[in-house]
């Protein structure tokens, strides 16, 4: 697949930043390319004829733009078209990014995932359900959660999201550290201790857990007969088959109202994603 062909490249570029400002007007409505030059404008003109506008669109991107003035998903795509010029990919790279990382995932049939159990900060009426796969041994999971602590406070109530301990490879420090937060979360206490466990990111053992239970503030004989008798690996297995059968292959993982999304720090961030998902339909491509 062409995306899988330029990951590396991508990745190399995973340090640039990019700025999106001003210029080139497709009748209606305007698209800001200033950080561009001038070849790279033709190339984002030639790119936005090449891909659908959104599901279930007969009009390219450029239509939308042209035609849609009030399709805010056109200037969404539009946008990872830019960061990947200004990043310097070459067309193709760009658009398997963007059919692949990005339109693909976004129009794919939604997931019925069974996270009941796990982790969550529940708002009354939520457009989006961000749904976060991920073991507290993984050094991803632990730079990941920042930008998922940006996103919830940018979108407060917007956002319903649910972490599911997923203790990937089965290694037993990481199902110990999955028992303990479901512990915590039985005693109240699952996001400090989500936490601790991600800022600790060390030995977890029972030593260790015992030390940041007591510090969040737990109930230490419950907390200690929880672990003991391993009352929650049970709900950690079933979570982790949830998370299989969705098509967790890695972590973290995230599912935005039950479609894969696959953040990326400059191309495709929550949210870029979260708008995308706001405007998903609120004007018509077709």
């Amino acid at each position: 697949m062409r995306f899988e062909q330029k990951k590396r490249k991508l990745i190399l570029l995973g340090t640039l930043t990019f700025s999106v400002v001003a210029a080139v007007t497709l009748q209606a409505q305007t698209v800001d390319l200033s950080a561009l030059p001038a070849q790279s404008e033709k190339k984002f003109k030639a790119l936005a004829q090449e891909e659908f506008c959104s599901c279930d669109s007969s009009l390219t991107i450029a239509g939308c733009l042209e035609l849609r003035p009030k399709c805010d998903l056109a200037k969404h795509f539009s946008s990872v078209i830019i960061h990947g010029l200004e990043a310097g990919l070459d067309g193709d790279t760009v658009l398997a990014f963007l059919s692949e990382r990005t339109i693909g995932p976004f129009c794919g049939k939604t997931r019925t995932i069974d996270v009941s159990g796990a982790l969550e900060k529940k708002t009354k009426a939520p457009a989006i359900t961000l749904v976060e796969f991920a073991d507290f041994r993984c050094s991803h999971c632990r730079k990941a959660r920042h930008a998922v602590h940006r996103a919830l406070k940018k979108y407060g109530s917007r956002v319903h999201f649910v972490f599911v301990p997923f203790p990937l490879q089965d290694h037993p420090e990481s199902v110990l550290a999955a028992e303990a937060a479901m512990a915590a979360n039985a005693q109240g206490k699952a996001w400090p201790m989500h936490d601790a466990l991600f800022e600790h990111q060390g030995t977890f053992d029972m030593k260790s857990l015992e030390g940041m239970a007591r510090r969040v503030g737990l109930n230490m004989k419950t907390f200690r007969a929880d672990m003991k008798a391993h009352r929650f690996k049970g709900k950690v297995s079933r979570l982790k088959e949830a998370g299989f059968n969705a098509g967790v292959e890695g972590t973290p993982a995230f599912f935005v109202n039950g479609r894969p999304f696959t953040p990326d720090e400059e191309l495709l961030t929550f949210t870029d994603r979260f708008e995308m998902e706001l405007a998903r339909n609120q004007a018509s491509c077709k």
